[in-house]
C-alpha cells in the first residue's frame, strides 16, 4: 500500500502533446506527421534513460521534422473541403462495385468563355 507514484513531470505533457499532433496529422493524411508525432511521444518517456539535453535534442528534431512534413497548403484546403481524390493506386483502379472505387469530383473548367477581341467600332475624332 505504501507504494511510490510517479510524480507527474513535464514528460507527460509532451507525451500528450506528440500524441495529439499524430492525431492531428492523421486527419490530414500525413504518415510522416503521425509518425514523427509519436517519435515525440515515445522520446519524451521518462523511463528512457536519456540525459536531457540528448532528449531535448530529439525533441526539438522531431518538431522540426513534424512541421516540414505536411503537404502544400492547397492540397490541405482541398482535403478540408472534400475536395481530393485519394492518390492511392488500389483506389485509383476501376472498379465493378461503386462503393469500392475512386470518388470523382466534377470539373470546376470554364470552357465557354468568349476570347477577346478589338471592338469593331472605327474610332471618331474628338472635336475640339
Amino acid at each position: 500500500m505504501n507504494e511510490q507514484k510517479a510524480k507527474f513531470t513535464w514528460h507527460y505533457y509532451i507525451m500528450a502533446s506528440g500524441a495529439l499532433l499524430a492525431m492531428l496529422a492523421g486527419t490530414l493524411g500525413s504518415v510522416s506527421g503521425v509518425i514523427t508525432g509519436l517519435s515525440l511521444s515515445l522520446v519524451s518517456l521518462p523511463r528512457l534513460p536519456l540525459k536531457t539535453l540528448t532528449r531535448l535534442g530529439f525533441m526539438v528534431a522531431f518538431v522540426v521534422l513534424y512541421v516540414f512534413s505536411f503537404p502544400d497548403p492547397d492540397v490541405v484546403r482541398e482535403k478540408m473541403a472534400g475536395k481530393h481524390i485519394p492518390m492511392d493506386p488500389a483506389l485509383m483502379a476501376p472498379s465493378l462495385n461503386a462503393e469500392m472505387s475512386a470518388p470523382s469530383v466534377e470539373s470546376e473548367t470554364k470552357t465557354d468563355v468568349p476570347a477577346v477581341t478589338e471592338p469593331d467600332v472605327d474610332p471618331v475624332p474628338i472635336a475640339q
